[in-house]
């Protein structure tokens, strides 16, 4: 945790729950402790892969990302 000041994670296509390792990697930083928070930015797969590391689940919606949902 010490060698970065935060983190960005971008957009990519793709499953994110596919993305094991980078997921456990996020775990560190989501139940790290509290004198140890590094900021953090994310969008479209990268928030995807920040709650699957907080612990939540990703489904894949009926009519795509189009605001149908």
């Amino acid at each position: 945790m010490h060698k970065y000041d935060g983190l960005f994670i971008s957009n990519g296509p793709g499953d994110p729950t596919m993305c094991v390792e980078t997921i456990n990697e996020l775990k560190k930083t989501v139940n790290c402790p509290d004198d140890k928070v590094k900021p953090f930015f994310c969008f479209c797969l990268g928030n995807q892969l920040m709650g699957l590391a907080a612990g939540g689940k990703a489904e894949i919606l009926p009519f795509g990302n189009k605001g149908q949902n």
